[in-house]
């Protein structure tokens, strides 16, 4: 059996997983910040902290608002940090925001055929659809952890980030399916 042969039913997923990790090498080659509430988040050298900020501001304000449904006794400061029982705090930092996800996104929609490029609704769609994953994400995880702070590196490191790209990949295989359909049809 030749390598063609093996390959082929799987170069989909080949390609998904050399996108994914190409264009993260890529995010993390050009846009550099430390995961502090006061990082300064260039992009090839130029500041680009402030457009951050805006989107730290609104997703903590967002979080806040739905974690508040649930837990009315924790504080927002306005800005990115959200207070919870205890002397427990989550700040909102500027790797908190969808924007790298965005760009992974974007970056396997443009790896797919170029015949299905005239249907680009689908790349707001998913972005739209990847900030409230984000919200909820986040706003999950700061629920969990009221009772438990001790499980934040857990839920955050591991178990949310990898729900966060499986929601990736699932919508990067809706799209190639419904193409294959229909390219088929």
């Amino acid at each position: 059996m030749s390598f063609k042969k093996i390959v082929t039913p799987y170069y989909d997923y080949i390609v998904f997983v050399v996108v994914l990790l190409l264009s993260n090498a890529l995010w993390k080659i050009c846009v550099r910040g430390e995961d502090s509430l006061d990082a300064v988040v260039t992009l090839l050298g130029t500041d680009i902290t402030s457009f951050f900020q805006i989107q730290m501001q609104h997703i903590a304000k967002q979080v806040f608002t739905i974690v508040h449904i649930f837990k009315p006794d924790i504080s927002y400061d306005g800005l990115y940090t959200i207070f919870l029982a205890r002397h427990h705090c989550i700040g909102i930092v500027w790797g908190c925001t969808p924007v790298k996800q965005a760009f992974i996104f974007l970056c396997l929609m443009l790896s797919v055929s170029p015949q299905s490029w005239h249907k680009t609704w689908y790349i707001p769609l998913g972005w739209a659809f990847i900030y409230g994953v984000n919200i909820w994400r986040i706003a999950i995880i700061t629920i969990m952890i009221i009772p438990h702070p001790e499980w934040f590196e857990v839920l955050h490191t591991y178990i949310f980030k990898l729900f966060f790209y499986g929601i990736i990949f699932l919508m990067w295989l809706l799209w190639v399916k419904l193409n294959q359909h229909q390219t088929v049809s």
